[in-house]
C-alpha cells in the first residue's frame, strides 16, 4: 500500500506538465527527414503533405529559430481557405488547430453580446 502513495505522489506534477503541454500545443511537429526533396525545403510557395488522413502536413519553419517542423491542418480548412483565396502563400495563412478553433469559440461565446 506504500507503493500507491509514491506513485499517486507523481501523478501531479506529470498533470501540470501534461496540461502546459496541452495549452501550448499549435499543431506543430518537429521532424527528421532522412532523404528531405530539396525542392519542397527551398520551395517559395507552401508545402503541404497528405498521407491519406483527414489532416495535411504543411512545412513550415518554427519561430526565429530556423527549426524545421510541419504543422497539422485540416483538409476541411484547407479546402475551405483555397477556394476563398487567389494566391497559394495566402491559403491557410491564418490556420488554427482544432484546439486552437474551440479556444476561440468558447472566448465568443463568452463575451457579452453587444447590441449594433
Amino acid at each position: 500500500m506504500g507503493n500507491s502513495t509514491g506513485s499517486s505522489a507523481g501523478l501531479a506534477p506529470r498533470r501540470i506538465i501534461r496540461d502546459e503541454v496541452l495549452f501550448a500545443y499549435r499543431g506543430h511537429h518537429q521532424f527528421d527527414w532522412v532523404r528531405p526533396r530539396q525542392t519542397w525545403l527551398e520551395a517559395a510557395s507552401p508545402v503541404y503533405i497528405d498521407l491519406g488522413e483527414d489532416y495535411l502536413l504543411k512545412m513550415e519553419t518554427y519561430d526565429d529559430s530556423g527549426l524545421p517542423c510541419v504543422r497539422v491542418v485540416m483538409k476541411r480548412d484547407f479546402v475551405a481557405s483555397a477556394m476563398e483565396e487567389t494566391d497559394a502563400r495566402s491559403v491557410l495563412r491564418y490556420a488554427v488547430t482544432k484546439r486552437e478553433a474551440e479556444e476561440q469559440a468558447r472566448a465568443r461565446a463568452a463575451r457579452p453580446e453587444t447590441g449594433a
